[in-house]
């Protein structure tokens, strides 16, 4: 009688892309030998099959992706693990839809602007804002003010 001792050569080997996306593009997840697991360690997302799609971020954020091979028999699973970036999509742009008629300085001028939740600052011309009010400043001249909308 002898005992017969598998030789545990089966390596996991994630072959994933180390290349950044953004959050609006997904990764297809690859890895040898075929069969293994995908999860996610950190930076969050979700995987279906061998695709991986980011989550909702406003920041730059690191991901983990792990690629593992189950045990088997006396053999231990193994795993490895590949990183890259997520970068967010910022397609948010600040529209400034003030009127451009001119008033005088005894009148006041509504400001619009979207997407909603933006602020508002004078670049030039002085005055001041309350809200969604611009008040000019006291004058003895014409006087161009320019009205800035940001959004964060």
């Amino acid at each position: 009688t002898f005992t017969v001792t598998p030789v545990c050569n089966v390596v996991a080997d994630n072959t994933t892309s180390t290349a950044d996306i953004t959050e609006g593009e997904t990764k297809t997840l690859t890895g040898t030998p075929t069969g293994g697991t995908w999860s996610i360690v950190s930076g969050g997302g979700n995987i279906s099959g061998t695709t991986y799609t980011p989550a909702d971020i406003n920041t730059d954020t690191t991901v983990v992706i792990r690629y593992t091979i189950a045990a088997d028999g006396d053999c231990a699973a193994t795993s490895d693990d590949v990183t890259f970036t997520v970068t967010p999509v910022c397609d948010v742009v600040a529209d400034n839809t003030t009127s451009t008629a001119d008033i005088t300085e005894g009148e006041t001028k509504t400001l619009t602007g979207a997407p909603t939740g933006g602020t508002w600052s004078i670049v030039s011309g002085g005055g001041n804002i309350s809200g969604t009010t611009y008040t000019p400043a006291d004058i003895n001249t014409d006087t161009d003010v320019t009205i800035r909308y940001t959004i964060a």
